[in-house]
């Protein structure tokens, strides 16, 4: 369960250097690193049939991408969506909003494994546990692509997911899933937006 620390170190596309200011996490980085955190969910769930449940829209490709690379499959695994949000604009808004269709997926007496892009606060991640955990879900875990310790207190267990990807530092982070308002969702690495971008 510890997160890679280093990417390889490439520098910022042409074409998005009015808008990037450092790549953090390459995309052979984050397929190097998918490939690693697949194989030992895929261990982790072998004989569990977990429901794999990616949030969207910044998990869309994180959760795909892992979905795929839990091999060996496990038995009886089913992915679903789910769509959650607590973020406008660069801020938590603290508040964390769950589409009604999470309550569609059917998670009594299974195991549940939640796919986020990036854990902060941790709210949306307490309340997504707590969530599956009362419609009577085995076991509800939660891996995130990108660890953000400096926004909570991560002595809580609670606040921290199961396994992740990378620890970032406390930076704007855009790319793989990541956006800014929408925008930059289908950049393929993981970087650092400038902040005239969505400073006013």
């Amino acid at each position: 369960r510890e997160q890679a620390a280093m990417s390889h170190t490439v520098p910022v596309p042409p074409e998005d250097a009015h808008a990037v200011a450092e790549v953090l996490f390459s995309r052979e980085a984050i397929a190097a690193r998918v490939a690693e955190l697949g194989a030992e969910l895929a261990a982790h769930y072998r004989n569990l049939r977990p429901v794999v449940l990616p949030v969207m829209s910044g998990a869309m490709f994180f959760g795909a991408d892992l979905a795929r690379a839990m091999r060996p499959r496990p038995e009886g695994m089913v992915v679903e969506t789910i769509k959650a949000k607590s973020y406008e604009g660069t801020s938590s808004t603290g508040v964390v909003r769950v589409s009604p269709e999470a309550s569609e997926v059917d998670v009594r007496d299974r195991h549940v494994l939640v796919v986020e892009d990036i854990v902060d606060t941790g709210g949306t991640l307490r309340t997504l546990l707590d969530r599956f955990a009362a419609a009577g879900a085995a076991s509800v875990r939660m891996v995130a692509l990108l660890d953000k310790r400096a926004g909570r207190d991560c002595s809580v267990e609670a606040n921290n997911p199961h396994w992740s990807g990378f620890v970032v530092e406390d930076k704007f982070v855009i790319g793989y899933g990541l956006d800014f308002d929408g925008a930059y969702r289908e950049v393929e690495y993981v970087g650092v937006l400038k902040p005239e971008r969505y400073k006013t």
